[in-house]
């Protein structure tokens, strides 16, 4: 079993000796870009933001859509832009340091962590680029521990930002949802770190010594510092399966996650290795997400228009098993195939939006499963999403160490 440790940055780790250190920061940043004018930089920066957090699900990472949304109607200047930008990160932001300070009960909660074997991810809002993340981390007086943390969400990798419950979610897509992971968060927001965390199935503990409201996962706590670790040790004896369910858990930010999950696996890897089986009798990379793509436009989304055309329809069997033999998936593009997926993942989204009250009283009759309702029908497309990014992982990494089992 390993135990993954998410903890927040801001105000968790490091702490704002001036509250308006966001404002300081995006006027230094819009003094260094000198492409366009200060006060259209500030106009295009702020709707560049509310875009991102507020945007529908893209294939593209929130640093690709920033950008997109920012230069909109400046493109020829894109290329100058984010030059100016990556140069204040490297040289202008470090002044910023002054406004703020290192928490030392964060710095404990990190060693500690270290100290018992956990593995860390620094689950902070990814409206940043990774280097500015670095530099906060730094200022939190944590650049020794730089190499321990498993990754950092940045916006030049994460789709989604907090408080979406699909942030947590791709970061649980991100460890490769393995069974025996343990995953956790600390935050110091109950609006952006432990209610989302909570929906995306994480157990979390909030930094404050005040009660928690009603509808979170049951293992979530709140307190000082200093309970973090006997609250870990607490949930760990915990049946995990019953935790991961419990509170107001969001089936749609586990539905549309999975794709980006698989389309930052498809952008990690080269076409030879996507196409790579690491034994003939298994599956490649791009054969599973032609799999996942061709399951949901075929089998998914057919039966959840059923159910709530029809009403209490039988769903008979349907056997994909030969499906990448017979339409030779292996010779496919994988970045296509990915597209392709998340296409047909957001229609079927947006008509299980169009009947969100209907999820538990439209019923189907499964040929395997019996009677179920929609609600049920989603459940079976999470798991199956999720048995398959763990095959994603262990295949990749087969293929690229000589078929050594995946592990973490």
């Amino acid at each position: 079993m390993t135990t993954i440790l998410c903890i927040d940055l801001d105000d968790t780790l490091l702490t704002w000796n001036d509250k308006s250190f966001i404002e300081k920061a995006t006027q230094a940043l819009c003094r260094s870009i000198t492409s366009i004018p200060e006060d259209e930089c500030f106009s295009r920066m702020d709707s560049a933001i509310r875009y991102l957090i507020q945007r529908e699900v893209s294939s593209r990472t929130l640093s690709e859509l920033f950008y997109d949304h920012f230069c909109e109607g400046i493109e020829a200047l894109q290329p100058k832009i984010a030059d100016e930008i990556q140069h204040f990160y490297e040289t202008g932001y470090q002044a910023l340091q002054q406004y703020t300070s290192a928490l030392p009960a964060g710095v404990w909660l990190i060693e500690e962590a270290i100290r018992r074997g956990y593995e860390i991810v620094i689950a902070t809002n990814p409206l940043f680029p990774r280097f500015a993340l670095e530099q906060r981390l730094k200022w939190a007086g944590l650049d020794r521990y730089m190499d321990h943390f498993l990754f950092i969400t940045s916006m030049e990798e994460i789709h989604f930002t907090k408080p979406d419950p699909a942030y947590f979610v791709e970061i649980l897509g991100r460890l490769g949802w393995q069974e025996d992971n343990r995953v956790f968060m600390v935050g110091d927001s109950l609006e952006m770190d432990i209610i989302p965390a909570s929906k995306a199935g994480i157990p979390a503990y909030w930094l404050k010594d005040a009660a928690l409201p009603e509808g979170l996962n049951q293992a979530c706590a709140s307190g000082g510092y200093e309970g973090v670790f006997s609250w870990i040790e607490k949930t760990l004896q915990k049946n995990h399966a019953d935790l991961a369910h419990t509170g107001q858990y969001d089936l749609l930010a586990h539905l549309k996650t999975a794709p980006l999950i698989f389309d930052g696996i498809c952008r990690s890897v080269t076409d030879e290795t996507g196409c790579s089986r690491p034994d003939e009798s298994e599956w490649s990379l791009v054969e599973i997400v032609c799999h996942l793509r061709d399951t949901d436009h075929e089998v998914n989304l057919p039966r959840f228009k059923e159910a709530f055309e029809q009403g209490n329809p039988f769903l008979p069997p349907i056997d994909t098993s030969n499906w990448s033999h017979e339409r030779d998936y292996r010779n496919e593009d994988g970045h296509e195939a990915a597209e392709e997926f998340l296409d047909t993942r957001k229609r079927m989204i947006g008509l299980l939006k169009q009947h969100a009250e209907e999820w538990y009283d439209t019923t189907a009759r499964h040929s395997i499963f019996g009677p179920v309702c929609v609600a049920d029908l989603m459940e079976f497309i999470i798991t199956h999403d999720q048995m398959h990014i763990r095959q994603a992982y262990d295949t990749l990494l087969r293929v690229k160490t000589g078929n050594k089992p995946y592990t973490r």
